[in-house]
């Protein structure tokens, strides 16, 4: 059985607008083992994208503790908190997030270099990652260059750079047509098969099934 790779006890979360007080999260518990495939389901307002942000160390709770392979993350600084970022975790958005005056291979390069990899590594990598995700021939195009799904596909390039334990994805097939969005998912299952714990936000059923787990929020709460 594999280990736990993340571990949240009673995680609250609360946002303070103007004279009101809104309740994000309420008392979450959960747990992750490495190498699971999840998904995070829920309709829009559940608490998926602060859920989300908490996971991949984007914010912190207001109350609770968040153990990250052992290591409790609610409290660290947000130094400390951008270099676990950086290395143990991988980010994939709906809207693809690739920088738009940078070509594929800058995009997927651009985390190892803030990792301070050296340059020929950085290369060695990002032509393995490029070849894993069928995008080699697209290396030297800029996003605009590409279609929805190219860009995914570089996403998910990018996300491997620093080779990281968990995949942090949120909708991924959000912007694509289903078909594009299927062969997104496919890549996501065979990353996964090869030992990643990836964690999927979604509200497509029909991505949340493809997953071994799903876990429903709901008004800030997980629902069994």
């Amino acid at each position: 059985m594999n280990k736990p790779i993340i571990k949240i006890n009673n995680i609250t979360k609360i946002y303070n607008t103007g004279k009101a007080s809104v309740a994000a999260l309420k008392n979450v518990n959960l747990i992750m083992n490495s190498g699971d495939l999840n998904a995070i389901v829920g309709p829009s307002g559940s608490g998926k994208s602060t859920l989300m942000h908490i996971l991949g160390c984007l914010d912190q709770p207001t109350s609770g503790s968040y153990f990250l392979d052992d290591l409790e993350v609610s409290a660290l600084n947000p130094n400390k908190l951008a270099e676990i970022r950086n290395r143990k975790i991988g980010f994939v958005f709906q809207s693809f997030n690739l920088l738009p005056y940078l070509n594929a291979f800058k995009n997927v390069e651009l985390p190892m270099i803030f990792a301070g990899i050296n340059k020929y590594d950085r290369k060695k990598r990002v032509d393995e990652l490029l070849d894993l995700v069928e995008m080699s021939a697209r290396a030297l195009h800029k996003p605009t260059e590409m279609s929805g799904g190219e860009q995914q596909r570089i996403a998910v390039a990018r996300s491997l750079a620093n080779d990281p334990e968990i995949i942090l994805a949120d909708e991924p097939t959000g912007n694509l047509d289903s078909k594009i969005g299927d062969s997104i998912m496919n890549l996501f299952i065979n990353l996964w098969q090869t030992g990643k714990t990836i964690i999927m936000i979604t509200h497509d059923p029909k991505v949340a099934d493809k997953c071994e787990r799903k876990i429903k929020l709901l008004d800030g709460e997980i629902k069994k």
